[in-house]
């Protein structure tokens, strides 16, 4: 017995399987992100005393901050949430320079303010993380 094939009806069986497939193993990815609130790639702020720049690491829950305290000045890193409620606070030190990152994973999703102050000084960045949900089918 001969089976022949048309290319129709392979299309066919083609588009089918993967109509299947993609039924069968989409599922639903989760991420967070970091966004500033008026979409910046990066904010800094410049004065004779301090010079302060914050972004987001990309594809992360991460905020780089980087900021020359050539006063030497203590220098304080506070994170408020909408209701200007304190729910991170890191003292960084007096060193005339910082680089450092700050993990904001475990904070749900809503409106932030980073701030960083000195004595004399402050500068206040908005910021807010989202969830967000995309769909992906996989191959196996």
């Amino acid at each position: 017995m001969k089976t022949t094939f048309t290319s129709t009806s392979v299309m066919r069986n083609l588009v089918a399987a993967f109509a299947l497939a993609f039924t069968l193993f989409a599922g639903n990815a989760s991420a967070q992100s970091v966004q500033f609130a008026d979409n910046a790639a990066i904010h800094t702020q410049t004065s004779d005393q301090f010079k302060v720049a914050v972004f987001p690491v990309e594809n992360s829950l991460l905020m780089k901050v980087l900021f020359e305290n050539p006063a030497k000045e203590r220098v304080t890193v506070l994170i408020k949430n909408s209701n200007n409620e304190v729910v991170y606070k890191k003292a960084v030190g007096n060193a005339p320079i910082f680089i450092g990152k700050f993990d904001v994973s475990k904070m749900t999703d809503g409106n932030y303010t980073m701030v960083i102050e000195s004595k004399n000084q402050s500068y206040s960045n908005p910021f807010s993380v989202q969830t967000y949900q995309e769909r992906i089918a996989r191959a196996l």
